[in-house]
Formats: C-alpha cells, structure tokens, sequence
C-alpha cells in the first residue's frame, strides 16, 4: 500500500500543469490582489495605532481627514531622542512636554506680565527697505507686524501680508498688544520676529536654547557681529497673536526643522507629511524644490472644494503653556490660536537634516543672481570644513538648557580647525561678499 501511495504523491515522470491552468491560476491571484486593494482602500486609520497612511476616497463614505494624535515626550534623554527619534527616515512631529521645567513658569509669561516687563521693547524695522510711498506689499520683509490676506491663500507663503505701522501707531511690542485689543487690530499678528542682542536683549535673558537642539549649521556662515545686530540672524523668533486668530497651511522654506516653545496660551496644531501634499492643493512653481503654499485649509475642511482632501493623513496636537513643539523638515502645518498666544520659535539644521538641507541649496543655486550663487557655494564651502559631524559635543552639554549667549558662542567658528582661505568670510559674516 505505501508502494503504491508513493507512486501516486512520486509520478516517475515531471508533471506540467497545462497552459490554461496556468492561466486560470493568474486571473484567480489578480481577482484576490484586487478584491485586497478594494478593502485597503475602505480602512481608515486608527487614531492611535496609525495602522495605515490615508483613509477612504469612496463616495459613500462621510469624507473627513484622517488625524492622529501627536507623540508626547516626557524625560527623554538626548542620546536617545538623537537614536531613535530624530533621524531623517523616522522623524515626526512631536511634543516635550517638560523640557524647560526646571525655568519656566506660566505666571511669568501671562500677557499682563509680558506687557510689563518686555512691552517697552522697539519692534526690529529695517529702515533701509523702508521707501516712500512703498505699497504695502514692498514693506513684507521690513518687519514682522502681519495679517492674513484670505485673497493670497496659496498665492503667498502663509498668505501674511505686511501692515503699515504708522496707520496703527505700533513702535513698541506694547503698542502691538495694545493694537489687537481694538477692534481692527484684533486679526494683527507678530509674526517670526527675530530676537537679536541690540534690540531684545532683556527678552533673551529670560529664555532659554532647548537642550534636544543644541547646535545649528546655519549659524557657522553667521559672524558675531551680524548676530548681535541683524534680525535675520537666526536667534529664536516671537509670536504673538490673539485668540481666534490663524495662520494657514505652508511650509517653512530651507529643508529645515523646526520648533516651538509656547509661553502663554493655547494652539491647535495641524501636520501633514510631504507624501500628502497631492492632496492639499499645493502650489510649486518651477523655481521651488518642494512646495510651500497650499489652498486647502484643513481647520475647516472643503471637501467640495478639494476632493482629494478627503482622508488626507496628519498629526494634530493642542499646545499648552510650558511645553515645546519639534516639526521635521518640509512638513506642512497649520495653526489656530484657541486663546491669546505668545511663543518663541527657530529654525535649524543638524546632522539628520544636513543632507536635504545642501540638496535644497543646489537647487537653489540653480535660479539664483551671480551674487546669490555666489554666497551659496561658499555657504557650501563651510559646511564641508567641518569633518567631524558638528552636533555631536560632549554629553555633559546636553544636561542642561544653556542661555542663549552660551548657544551662540557654540558657533563661533574661530575656535574650530577650518580652512584659511574661510578666516575673513568667518569674521565678516555671509552677508559681506
């Protein structure tokens, strides 16, 4: 009997199963990958387990976003924060919630308190871009007191329109927040002012750098000068906005990260990744590595209006006075001020963002003036001096959130080996070809 069962399961010869069976067994294997994606399709995602990357574009389903509630960190070391979750191909929003524990205090960073003890500190305007009879649009980068022009919404990178001053009577930070206390004021934003030495410094002394962010790129092409004095420097930049208030979905310019410390009041934040951009109507043109302005606003979704919207996947998150927001590089966002809100915020660029940083400055590089170019490629120059990954300093440096002197003076780069041909550019700064 076991002879003839192993002549049966052995057949002496090879057996070929027929053309049509072959046939019948492909068209049966692509009806089941079908029937897979069709069912793949109709998941959503669960708002904890995030177990897939987008939600239904069927009809019959209620059309919605598909949010997942963001990371929060509590005591996180930094060797493990660098390890695990701030690498490129891993990086999501996140939230520290106790990061300045040890020199934070909310009752020191009420309103009522910020007016008193900063509200005499002049506003940075840079006189030399200041013209007579300059539209208001010429005024954009002369200071930071903005609105939200609803017109420029994916036109204009988070469609902020400069305001004139003078027609508000606004020096001082305590003429702003005196400002949006009147009723056509209310919708006037602070928006990424700059905090240098000569104009902020009592403010400065009273923040601190964050310890998961200690070193900057960007700040080797800076001298100590033109930190000390210039608004574009790249020292923490303040906000300050009433409740209500919004600015609408873009992304920040550069390929670099950034963060948020909120001091006073609440915000509701929106985060969607670059692999959801199709779906937020995003506006690029020829000249722009990646998008930065979107139409679809995603507080209050128009699913008539943008389709595609319908189970476009992001993070969300309210952020509350005392905690810090981390947001990887070209990631769009959206922010509306659930009550009045007062924050400091800066962009960077370490060695997990490195790479896409120089790839976004080639780019650049490519529809840049003789002169643009110019202060590129020696930009490049400095990043390529420094061999050794640069924030990479002794642990002992990241027990503690370090002033805002001692950050700077990090970067200093006379106190690093680097090329001699570089020694003037470094004392002269990237502003002074």
């Amino acid at each position: 009997l076991k002879s003839q069962q192993l002549k049966v399961f052995q057949p002496s010869k090879p057996y070929f199963p027929k053309a049509s069976s072959f046939l019948a067994m492909y068209f049966q294997l692509l009806a089941l990958f079908i029937t897979v994606l069709c069912h793949a399709g109709e998941l959503t995602c669960n708002a904890r387990q995030g177990a897939c990357m987008g939600g239904s574009n069927t009809d019959d389903a209620e059309p919605r976003l598909v949010m997942r509630e963001m990371r929060r960190f509590g005591d996180i070391g930094y060797s493990e924060w660098m390890a695990k979750y701030s690498r490129a191909d891993v990086a999501d929003p996140v939230v520290f919630e106790d990061t300045f524990a040890d020199t934070y205090s909310e009752a020191d960073w009420t309103p009522e308190a910020f007016l008193k003890d900063f509200g005499d500190i002049e506003l940075y305007v840079d006189e030399d871009c200041l013209v007579p009879d300059a539209e208001i649009d010429d005024l954009r980068d002369c200071h930071k007191v903005r609105i939200v022009n609803e017109s420029l919404i994916g036109e204009n990178w988070a469609a902020l329109q400069a305001v004139d001053l003078k027609a508000f009577g606004i020096k001082t930070i305590g003429d702003l927040m005196r400002a949006q206390e009147t009723p056509e004021g209310q919708g006037l934003h602070l928006h990424d002012e700059s905090l240098t030495w000569d104009h902020h410094k009592p403010l400065l002394d009273n923040l601190r750098a964050p310890k998961y962010f200690p070193l900057d790129y960007t700040q080797l092409c800076i001298s100590e000068y033109v930190r000390r004095v210039k608004a574009w420097a790249h020292f923490p930049s303040l906000f300050i906005a009433k409740k209500g208030s919004h600015v609408p979905l873009h992304a920040d310019n550069h390929m670099t990260r950034f963060w948020v410390m909120q001091l006073s009041g609440k915000q509701h934040w929106r985060f969607f990744p670059p692999s959801e951009f199709w779906r937020l109507n995003s506006t690029k043109s020829a000249r722009q590595y990646y998008p930065l302005a979107f139409e679809a606003d995603t507080m209050k979704p128009d699913f008539t209006k943008h389709p595609a919207l319908n189970g476009a996947f992001g993070y969300e998150t309210v952020l509350k006075p005392g905690e810090m927001l981390f947001v990887p590089e070209a990631w769009a966002h959206q922010v509306y001020n659930t009550e009045d809100s007062i924050s400091v915020s800066a962009n960077w660029v370490d060695d997990h963002s490195l790479q896409k940083h120089i790839d976004f400055l080639m780019h650049s590089m490519q529809h840049q003036t003789d002169k643009q170019a110019y202060r590129t490629q020696r930009r490049l120059e400095i990043y390529k001096s420094v061999f050794v990954p640069f924030s990479r300093p002794a642990k002992s440096v990241m027990d503690v959130n370090p002033t805002w002197d001692v950050f700077w003076k990090r970067h200093f780069m006379k106190h690093m080996s680097v090329p001699e041909h570089l020694d003037e550019w470094i004392e002269k700064g990237i502003d002074k070809p």
